[in-house]
């Protein structure tokens, strides 16, 4: 959690880091799920 007055000189860049982070770690599986849902559309 971020607090005004963080000592943390750059707690944006952090964040916006960590939500890249989150990004990264949750795409694969909803490639993956998306690329199954065509399949089947496909078939």
């Amino acid at each position: 959690m971020i607090e005004l007055g963080s000592p943390d000189p750059e707690p944006a860049q952090g964040f916006a880091g960590d939500l890249v982070a989150s990004l990264r770690a949750k795409t694969p599986a909803l490639a993956v799920s998306l690329s199954e849902r065509a399949g089947e559309a496909a078939a």
